[in-house]
């Protein structure tokens, strides 16, 4: 990408996973997952980071998920990409945060929405129960979190992994 000029927001929702164990999964596979979990949020991230910093302000909010600190079964190459989404979010906000521009990142957990539909096909009610809120996040709690970081209600925030996940890492 190049410098992609006036962008003073940039949400980096974008992510594929492909659960298996790691000696069963293609290598197209984790390119795959690696190239669109990585490379592609740093390109974008390269290409707005310019025009942010000639006018000193903006902010990214990076999505990453709650596997990148809890790790799962069949997830591993998942969780090394999303635990670089979150080392990479803070070194930006270390590099850039003094020059106006802010980088956060949202984890979700158990959100009814995407992947998760096929995982409660075979697992039924225990994602759910796993939370300490009894219940699925939905994708307005994301959005909600993601909103938050990006108005001036979290304007003093930089460099934080806000997880979305009903308490799905305290509850297990």
């Amino acid at each position: 990408c190049n410098d992609l000029g006036e962008i003073d927001l940039l949400i980096n929702g974008a992510a594929v996973t492909t659960t298996g164990l790691l000696p069963n999964l293609e290598s197209d596979q984790i390119d795959h997952m690696l190239e669109v979990n990585i490379r592609a949020l740093v390109a974008i991230c390269q290409a707005v980071l310019p025009g942010m910093l000639a006018r000193r302000r903006g902010v990214i909010v990076n999505l990453s998920s709650v596997v990148a600190a809890r790790g799962n079964r069949g997830q591993s190459v998942y969780a090394g990409s999303k635990g670089f989404v979150e080392a990479f979010t803070r070194s930006l906000a270390a590099e850039y945060g003094g020059r106006g521009v802010r980088c956060n990142a949202v984890a979700p957990g158990a959100i009814d929405a995407g992947s998760l539909k096929e995982l409660q096909s075979y697992a039924g009610d225990k994602v759910r129960q796993a939370t300490v809120a009894s219940r699925l996040g939905t994708a307005a709690d994301v959005a909600a979190a993601v909103a938050y970081l990006c108005d001036s209600d979290g304007s003093f925030v930089n460099g934080h992994c806000l997880a979305v996940d009903g308490g799905f890492n305290r509850g297990v």
